[in-house]
């Protein structure tokens, strides 16, 4: 009990498990951990309230009085991000959160205000940089205005800037993004295994518009030093400078990027989408087209299915979800093409269609045929 016959609850060091994490309330075993109230249960004063792991602390601080005054303050040292933020199935997020999040009432006159830093960004162990995220509300706590960029290896790399409105019980977002050279690798990790040694850099733009749960998102990026690997068919394609993605809420489009394998040299023309349901069940749609392109470079091993080194005269086509992929081909196979299809158990392999060969004008008549019954 205080001077004024206000109330006092003060806490112990206490074990807190968090995320399968064990953190302490007042770990250093102080008196100032602690709540003051009045006996009407209206007024509150919290006093250096500390949560700390392993030199990690949250602390937590401020007053409030009945409905019309609030100053909630809130501070972050060196927190694991990993250890606070909720777990996803696509995503893994880890840094050193630091900074705070502020919170004042005075009758009908607001100001949050947030300034954080993710120091060492890393999205599934991938080093992103640093980020920086500056929010501020108005006075009517409707529009906060949003500042935010990522700094690589000391320049400043992307940023997102604009302003989140809350109006009628909706949330809408207006927001600029800007990429300067950004580093790609991050983003080959999203997509798993099927697509490796993503690399290169984008520059571009893109606008963020709409519900802040369903935004429409229309961008551009120019690719430069990019390129990619498909592991099963174990070639690498380097991508033609400036090439042309467009980004949309769901999807990255390819535009006629000229590609070169990075082997033998050859070349080819990309087209299509990689679609995505929030940076999760992705699916393919890709196209190529060449008159003279490596699509295949493998060595036999135990489990394979064929192996040895193709070239494509033709087109060609991946589609379908990263799980179940399906593979078409038109064309015929150029100079210096070797597959070979082990045959360990014919009865096995005859029951198991892996290659189905279709002369071209096979292919062609069923594809009258479906026209015609359209």
């Amino acid at each position: 009990m205080t001077k004024n016959k206000q109330s006092v609850v003060g806490f112990k060091k206490s074990e807190v498990n968090f995320k399968d994490y064990l953190w302490f309330i007042n770990e250093a075993e102080n008196t100032e951990n602690k709540i003051i109230f009045d006996k009407t249960f209206k007024d509150f004063k919290f006093q250096n309230f500390r949560l700390s792991h392993n030199n990690q602390n949250m602390d937590f601080y401020g007053e409030m009085r009945d409905s019309t005054y609030k100053d909630f303050n809130l501070k972050f040292e060196s927190v694991d991000l990993a250890k606070v933020t909720p777990s996803l199935d696509s995503i893994s997020l880890d840094g050193k959160l630091n900074g705070f999040v502020k919170f004042q009432q005075n009758n009908n006159y607001y100001k949050p205000l947030s300034n954080v830093r993710i120091d060492s960004l890393k999205i599934n162990k991938f080093p992103v940089g640093d980020l920086y995220v500056l929010v501020e509300g108005d006075e009517n706590f409707n529009t906060f205005q949003v500042d935010s960029y990522i700094v690589q290896k000391n320049a400043e790399r992307f940023n997102i800037n604009g302003s989140v409105n809350y109006k009628n019980d909706r949330s809408t977002m207006n927001m600029e993004a800007n990429f300067n050279e950004f580093d790609l690798a991050p983003f080959g990790s999203l997509i798993g295994q099927v697509l490796s040694n993503v690399r290169g850099n984008a520059t571009g733009s893109a606008a963020i518009r709409g519900l802040v749960n369903d935004p429409e998102i229309d961008g551009r990026l120019y690719l430069n030093d990019a390129g990619l690997k498909a592991p099963y068919l174990n070639v690498d394609y380097d991508f033609e400078k400036n090439a042309i993605v467009d980004i949309t809420e769901n999807q990255f489009l390819f535009r006629n990027i000229a590609i070169t394998d990075t082997e033998f040299k050859t070349e080819g023309v990309l087209n299509g989408s990689i679609k995505h349901n929030v940076f999760a069940n992705w699916e393919l749609d890709l196209q190529v087209k060449t008159n003279n392109l490596l699509v295949l470079n493998t060595k036999d091993s135990e489990d394979a299915y064929y192996y040895g080194t193709a070239f494509l005269n033709g087109s060609g086509s991946i589609e379908g979800p990263i799980e179940a992929l399906f593979v078409s081909v038109v064309g015929e196979s150029e100079k210096n093409t070797s597959i070979k299809i082990p045959v360990s158990d014919s009865q096995d392999v005859g029951q198991k269609p892996y290659f189905t060969f279709i002369k071209e004008e096979d292919l062609l008549k069923e594809k009258l045929g479906k026209i015609k019954k359209e």
